[in-house]
C-alpha cells in the first residue's frame, strides 16, 4: 500500500534503511511487485554500526566535522550484497539517505543537538546527471530532478572525502554511442566501460558485473566488456574502507532479457474478478451504514443517495468536514459505519 500510495502522488519509492540494525525499520519487501529503488547508503544506519568507532567520530567532530562523520563509515558490504541480489532479477536504482535528525539521545529523556543538519547533508550526495541545465523554474527543475532519480541517472558520492561532483561513469559503443548510469546497452561485442574525471590520486576504480569485480584501474579506467550483466563502478580512495563513489549500473541485455527485467519491476495489472459476488444487502443481518465522527468534526446525516448506484441502485454519500487535532482532541476522524457482526471467513474481500 504504502508503495502505491508514493506512486499515486507522482514519486518513487524508495525502500529507507533496508537493513538497519533496529528490526522495526528493515526493509522486508524484497519481493514486492513496482518499480522501487533502495537506499545502498543510510548514515542512520551506520552510525548504528559503527560501534566504538563512534567515541573516535566525537572526539574529532569540533574539529573536523565531515572528517569525524567519515570514522564512522564502513564498507556497506551486506547492502551492496544485497542490492546486486536485487539487480540480479531486475532493475533497481540505488541511492543515498541522509536521514538526517541533529539529535543524538542520551537518555529516553535527555538528548543532544548532534550531528548538524548541515554537517550530514555534506556527508554523501546523490550527483543527479540532468538533461538539461537547471532554469530556476521550481516546477520544471523538479520533474527533471525527478526524472534523472526515476531513471537511476546519478551516483553517490561521500562529498565530504573529496568532492564527487566530476565523476562519469559510461558504457561506449561505435562512433557516438554512449549510454550512462541507468540506461540500457545492447548486448554486442566491442562495448567499452570508461569511468573517471577529477578524482583524488591513487583512487582505485573497480569495475563490477553482477556484483563481482570485473576489472580495475588507478585513476581512470578502460575495459572492453566480457559480455552481458548488470555493470557498476565503485572507487575506492586508499586509506578509507568505505567506497568514495558508488554509481548506479549500466544494463547490457538483448530485448528478452530486458523485456523480462521489466515485467519483474512493473506495478501488477488489476485483479481478476472474484468467482462470486454478492451485495451487502443480500448477506442475513442489516446493511445500514450510519455516519459517525468525533465531536470536533463534522458529516452530512444523509448518507444515502437515492439512484445514485450502479444500475439506478442506492448509493452511499460522504460528505464531511475533518477538524485539525488538538491537545483536547488529539484524533479527528468520520467515517460511515456498519456494526452487523458477520462471518465472512468464506470470502476473499470486500469491494467498495
Amino acid at each position: 500500500d504504502a508503495l502505491e500510495d508514493v506512486r499515486d502522488l507522482g514519486g518513487m519509492p524508495f525502500a529507507a534503511h533496508p537493513l538497519s540494525a533496529r528490526a522495526d525499520l528493515r526493509f522486508r519487501g524484497w519481493d514486492l511487485p513496482g518499480p522501487w529503488g533502495v537506499e545502498i547508503l543510510n548514515t542512520d544506519s551506520e552510525a548504528r554500526r559503527a560501534g566504538p568507532r563512534l567515541l573516535l567520530t566525537l572526539g574529532l567532530y569540533r574539529l573536523n566535522p565531515g572528517y569525524a562523520l567519515l570514522q564512522g563509515l564502513s564498507r556497506p558490504d551486506d547492502m551492496l550484497a544485497r542490492w546486486d541480489e536485487v539487480l540480479a532479477r531486475r532493475d533497481a536504482v540505488g541511492l543515498s539517505g541522509s536521514d538526517a535528525h541533529s539529535r543524538l539521545a542520551l537518555t529516553k529523556r535527555w538528548a543532544v543537538r548532534f550531528p548538524s543538519y548541515e554537517s550530514l547533508f555534506r556527508l554523501a550526495r546523490n550527483h543527479v546527471l540532468l538533461e538539461r541545465r537547471l532554469t530556476g523554474d521550481a516546477r520544471a527543475d523538479r520533474a527533471a530532478v525527478l526524472d534523472g532519480l526515476w531513471k537511476g541517472r546519478f551516483y553517490v558520492g561521500l562529498d565530504a572525502l573529496a568532492p564527487a561532483d566530476a565523476f562519469d561513469f559510461a558504457v561506449e559503443g561505435g562512433p557516438g554511442e554512449r549510454w550512462t548510469m541507468g540506461e540500457h546497452a545492447p548486448a554486442r561485442p566491442g562495448l567499452q566501460a570508461v569511468a573517471g574525471g577529477r578524482v583524488p590520486r591513487g583512487t582505485r576504480l573497480i569495475l563490477l558485473r553482477d556484483g563481482r569485480p570485473a576489472g580495475d584501474g588507478v585513476e581512470s579506467l578502460s575495459l572492453p566488456l566480457p559480455g552481458p550483466g548488470v555493470y557498476r563502478v565503485e572507487a575506492r580512495v586508499p586509506g578509507w574502507p568505505a567506497p568514495w563513489v558508488l554509481t548506479n549500473p549500466v544494463y547490457v541485455h538483448d530485448e528478452a532479457t530486458r523485456e523480462r527485467r521489466r515485467l519483474a519491476a512493473a506495478w501488477p495489472g488489476p485483479p481478476s474478478p472474484p468467482a462470486e459476488l454478492r451485495l451487502l444487502p443480500d448477506l442475513p443481518g442489516s446493511a445500514v451504514f450510519t455516519p459517525e465522527f468525533d465531536p470536533t468534526s463534522w458529516m452530512d446525516t444523509a448518507v444515502v443517495a437515492p439512484g445514485a448506484g450502479p444500475g439506478g441502485a442506492d448509493a452511499l454519500r460522504l460528505a464531511f468536514r475533518l477538524a485539525a487535532p488538538s491537545p483536547t482532541q488529539p484524533f479527528t476522524w468520520c467515517a460511515l459505519v456498519n456494526r452487523q457482526a458477520r462471518d465472512l471467513s468464506g470470502w476473499s474481500g470486500l469491494r467498495f
